[in-house]
């Protein structure tokens, strides 16, 4: 499991996140193994953009990682 104290960058991130899930799903208090997915959209701000064509970059990616069945990160030029 990653800390906020490693040396990542904000691009590995979600993706360390992905892999961790897999990796450890949570147990409940009954012991049931429960697993948990994580999708996401992850993209760069560009200077001449504003916040909404930011957030509907990143929201594009979320959806195509759902649509590629989830559990995945894309990241969006």
């Amino acid at each position: 499991m990653w800390s906020a104290n490693d040396d990542l960058s904000a691009e590995l991130a979600p993706g360390r996140i992905v892999e961790d899930l897999r990796r450890d799903p949570v147990v409940l208090p009954d012991g049931t193994s429960v697993p948990l997915t994580f999708s996401g959209g992850v993209c760069n701000w560009k200077p001449d953009e504003d916040v909404r064509g930011l957030i509907s970059r990143a929201d594009g990616g979320l959806y195509g990682a759902k649509a590629r069945g989830g559990n995945i990160v894309l990241y969006i030029d």
